[in-house]
Order: structure tokens, then sequence, then C-alpha cells
């Protein structure tokens, strides 16, 4: 009997080595990329270009929204030509994208933020499309890995696809990768024809491309002979070819620095697309490792944790008696006869704001490194809604102090800003204080409603509704 169950796990471990050993081995199956693929390169290559060209040349504003439409347009193209569903909620992420960077050549209140804010608008947009986000294609709490995913693991993982792709050469994925790639045969044989033909596609659009390429060469000795003759024979066509060795004397150096640029950032926008199309280096960072690495974080007693949770929640109970007639003065449109108006808005109004971001961060740490969860951590939970309810007292201090400041002063765009980010910052804790009774997927939506707003500033004339405002109620 020993013997038998001896044989058994012998076998058992036998069976799981030959797993192993063929998961390793699909690890490591070459698959080359389509004539799509080269051309999607090859069209990408202009896109990089245009990217660069727009940061060195004049009119950046204008330019910077045409980008935004060309590069949306370009990763659709490119995951409708290799027949990628796009998930549904990828259409909300590409309508932030465009509202953040298409007003820009109109109108910008935010003209330092609202550049680099596009910018992650368009990764996290096109890992989203590819349906490469870590909980099953939607934003979720994984959301800041899936950020840093589509900001630097991916783009970088497969930076040097753009040149393999250009190249004839081919790439490694797993037997899951083919399958999206509808490369999987049932045979070898079939394989092996299929990557076979794809690289001949591939080979016959570089030849002709090559072709066209020495062409080109070719015509330049005749035109070297001819040009000279022609101009000879007429002063205006002569006046035509001076002028235009002229003017690409002037801007083959600018053209040629553009170019040198656009290489590495041309592997980057292409090495996020191709990894989110082939789900190449996608996961770098998975949810079972992201969730082990949590459970692994809670180090600190219930017992300490609630004790900090308990002196913090008494220091702003202690803080909120001793200055309530100051604080909530404003409440009433009163304004402390020590103070102006400007003095009364903006004594301690950062200082509350920077108070509820770091409440925030503490809620998160807290939770975070709990040995006992949530869920089954009672006085966590009471310590979290008291936390959340003081903090939202002070953000409606901060903000009725900002309401009595405009009523004095009227409306101006840093204002509008400012109770924007403060509403943010109510609704985040409201879903906090939501969140302790039930299950709800806080950053989720905490993500995707700042994102809203923060687009919403961009697209919004602020400018003209502050005009209009003041001129409504102040003359």
């Amino acid at each position: 009997m020993e013997k038998q169950n001896e044989s058994g796990v012998q076998e058992d471990l036998t069976y799981e080595t030959v797993l192993v050993f063929e998961e390793n081995k699909r690890k490591h199956l070459p698959v080359p990329a389509d004539g799509t693929d080269f051309w999607m390169a090859v069209a990408y290559a202009v896109v990089g270009y245009s990217f660069v060209y727009v940061f060195s040349s004049d009119h950046f504003a204008w330019k910077f929204s045409v980008f935004t439409a060309v590069y949306a347009a370009a990763v659709l193209a490119y995951l409708t030509l290799k027949k990628r569903k796009v998930p549904k909620e990828s259409w909300f992420w590409l309508a932030m994208m465009l509202g953040s960077g298409i007003p820009y050549g109109f109108y910008t209140a935010m003209p330092v933020f609202q550049v680099p804010g596009t910018a992650a608008l368009a990764a996290y947009w096109t890992l989203s499309a590819g349906g490469c986000l870590i909980e099953d294609g939607r934003t979720s709490q994984w959301a800041a890995a899936d950020f840093w995913n589509s900001i630097w693991k991916v783009p970088f993982g497969n930076f040097a696809c753009f040149f393999h792709v250009l190249s004839g050469g081919g790439e490694e994925m797993t037997e899951d990768q083919n399958a999206l790639s509808g490369e999987v045969q049932e045979k070898k044989k079939d394989v092996e024809t299929a990557e076979a033909g794809k690289k001949n596609l591939r080979k016959a659009g570089v030849r002709k491309l090559g072709a066209i390429l020495f062409g080109v060469i070719l015509a330049v000795p005749v035109l070297l002979i001819v040009l000279p003759l022609l101009s000879s024979a007429d002063d205006n066509f002569n006046r035509l070819i001076v002028s235009f060795l002229d003017s690409l004397s002037e801007n083959v150096l600018s053209f040629v620095l553009r170019a040198v640029c656009s290489i590495p950032v041309t592997a980057y926008l292409f090495g996020l697309i191709y990894g989110c199309i082939y789900r190449r280096k996608t996961d770098g960072i998975r949810r079972e490792s992201v969730q082990a690495a949590g459970e692994g974080a809670r180090i600190i007693s219930d017992a300490a944790v609630n004790t900090a949770l308990l002196i913090l929640s008494a220091c702003y109970v202690l803080f909120i008696v001793l200055q309530a007639q100051y604080l909530f003065s404003a409440f009433v449109g009163v304004r402390p006869d020590t103070y102006t108006y400007s003095e009364y808005a903006r004594k301690g109004f950062f200082e509350l704001c920077a108070v509820a971001a770091v409440n925030l961060a503490v809620l998160l740490l807290a939770n975070l490194f709990t040995k006992t969860k949530r869920e089954q951590n009672r006085g966590l939970r009471i310590l979290n809604l008291v936390i959340a309810v003081l903090t939202l007292l002070l953000i409606a201090t901060a903000m009725s102090k900002m309401v009595l400041y405009i009523s004095a002063y009227g409306l101006t765009i840093k204002r509008i800003t400012t109770m924007t980010f403060m509403s943010w910052m109510a609704v985040v804790f409201l879903l906090w204080c939501a969140g302790q009774r039930q299950k709800l997927p806080l950053i989720r939506a905490a993500w995707m409603s700042g994102t809203g707003l923060y687009v919403l500033l961009c697209v919004l004339p602020l400018e003209q509704i502050v005009s209009v405002f003041n001129w409504l109620f102040y003359g």
C-alpha cells in the first residue's frame, strides 16, 4: 500500500514537472508580427515624429489638440485592424482623454497641469482599450497598479518591439497570447505555415518600402543633372529651385534632430499598444501578488492602530471645540472683526485642506497595516467613520470660508478649481463613510469622479463663467 502511495506521489510530481516544463516552453514560442503590425509600426513612426514636432514648434496649443485626436485614431485603428474588442469602460476614458486634450487648443485654465494630465489619461486609456486592466478590463482598487503598468511596465517592457517589427524580427509570447492573436493551430505544421506566411507578408512590405526608397535614391543623380539645366533655361524656375534649396537647408537640420528624438518616443508609444494587443509584459503586476503583498503588510496590532486613530480623533475634537466660534462663523456669513475677508478666508484654509489629505492617507495606511481586516474589526470601522465625519466637518468649514470670500470679492478661476478639489475630497470621504457599512468600489469611484471633475474644468469656459457671474452679482 505504501509503495502504491509512493508511486502515486512520484507520478504526480512527474506530471507537475512536465506541466511546468511545458508552461516554460510555451513562454518562449516565437511569434512574428504580421503585415498589419509592420504598417502600424510605420504609422507610429509618423505619430512619434508628430509628437516631437508638436513640442518643438510654434502654436503648441492647437497642435497639441490635434495630436490628441490623432493619437486616439491611431490606437483605435490598430485595435480595429487586429480585431480586438474594445471594452465598454474604455470609451469613458477615451472621452476623458479627449476632454482633457482637445479643449487645450481653444482655452485652458491649467496650462501647465493639463498637458501631463492628458498624457497620463492617454496611457491609462490605451491600457483600458487593450483590455489589460488588472480586474477584467475595469477600473478597480488596483487602479494605481494599472496606471503604473500603463506609463512604465508595458511601454518600456515592449520598447524594443518597434525595432523588431520594422526589421522583420519576432517576439516571444505565451500560448494564451497566441490565442488572442488568432495564431493558435491544432498542429505544429499549421502553426509554422501561418507564421511563415505572415513573415513573408511582412518581408514583402519591407521590400516594397525599400524599393520606393531605392527609387528615390536613383532619381537624385538624374535630378542633379536636369535641375541646373532647367534652371538656366527659365528664370522663374531658377528662383523656385533656389528658394526651395534655401528652405531645405534651413529645415533639414531641424527635421533630422526631430527624427532622432522621435525614435525613443515612437518605441515607447508603439510598445504600449503592441503590448496591449499581444498581452506582452502586461502581467508584470498581478492581482494575486498585490494581494499577497497587502496581506504581508498587516503587521501592526489592532490595539496600536485603534489607539493612534483614537488619539487623532480626540485631537480634532479638541481643536473643533476650542475654535468653534471662529471656525463656524462663516456658516452664518459672519466674519471676525479682527480679520479682513481675504485674511479670514486664507487663515487656516490651506492648512485644513492639507489636514484632509493627511487624514485620507492615514485612514488608507491604517486599514492597510492593521492585522485584522476592516470587515472583522468593528473598532476600526467606528474610528474610520469618526475621523471621516470630523474631516468632512473641516472640509465644510474650509468651503464655507471660501464661499464667504467669494460673496465679498467675486469669483476667480483659482477659487473655482479650489472649490472643485474640496468638493472631490468631500465625495471621497462620503464614500468612505458609506463603505464602513457595505462594500463599495471606493477607489474606482474616487478615481473616476476625480477625473471627471478635472475634465470638467478643462472643458468649461471658466473665464467666461467668471465674467458672467461677477457681472450678474457685482455689476
